[in-house]
């Protein structure tokens, strides 16, 4: 592979966290899981194709019922277990987005404050230190707006569950009996796109992913300006 000078990086990540590189770095998500989908439906179509078929010239079986192809078995395991663990492996990389974004909002404003404290040094670790990190030491309300704070809570549940669980809820331990209507089997159950499947497994929409995409396109955006501006006026303060 030909080098590319670091400067010239097509990696969003190297780059801050502005609104270019978070449309950059989304936009990158969006086109990944657009080609996975695009390759599975190609072939989802041509099972259902040849099933209607392969019926079609046989008919009936040896007791005289409707055939049934073994592609409509292909087609299941296509849907339940290939685009199942693609979309569980966008959540993964979604969150893990939204989790870097917030440890670099950190680290620039333990830098440009030159703050004693590093977010490091909180008990708690992941998204919930870094949240915890900024509501200390800025006025910036992290769970603003409110509306899309939900569904990044929601898909940290999901990304804990998958990779906890493996997307089995039967095995993931919360509190059931205190909060039951904040259980990640309750959430999938109430959240559009999102499922069960054979009563315990994770099950996760296509529709599901391309809209938290835009939460988090959307959401990551507000949150960046609102730090960068908490510290544009804490440093002429």
């Amino acid at each position: 592979m030909k080098f590319v000078p670091s400067s010239l990086s097509p990696i969003p990540e190297k780059g801050p966290l502005s609104e270019h590189y978070i449309n950059l770095k989304v936009n990158l998500l969006k086109e990944h899981h657009s080609k996975i989908e695009n390759l599975y439906n190609e072939e989802k179509n041509e099972y259902e194709k040849e099933a209607l078929k392969e019926e079609a010239l046989i008919g009936e079986n040896q007791d005289g019922e409707p055939y049934c192809s073994d592609y409509w078995i292909y087609l299941r395991e296509l849907e339940e277990t290939h685009l199942r663990l693609h979309r569980y492996s966008m959540i993964l990389a979604t969150y893990a987005y939204v989790e870097t974004s917030f440890d670099k909002l950190c680290f620039e404003i333990e830098e440009r404050l030159n703050l004693p404290i590093s977010y490091k040094d909180l008990k708690s670790d992941g998204l919930t230190r870094s949240v915890s990190y900024i509501g200390k030491v800025t006025k910036v309300k992290v769970d603003m707006p409110s509306h899309i704070w939900g569904k990044i809570t929601t898909l940290q549940k999901l990304r804990h569950c998958i990779i906890h669980c493996s997307g089995d809820l039967s095995k993931l331990r919360e509190e059931q009996t205190e909060k039951p209507k904040k259980t990640t089997r309750n959430t999938a159950l109430n959240t559009d796109g999102l499922g069960i499947l054979d009563k315990d497994f994770l099950l996760v929409d296509e529709k599901y992913i391309s809209q938290i995409f835009e939460d988090v396109r959307e959401y990551l955006i507000s949150i960046s300006s609102r730090v960068y501006k908490e510290l544009a006026s804490m440093s002429l303060n």
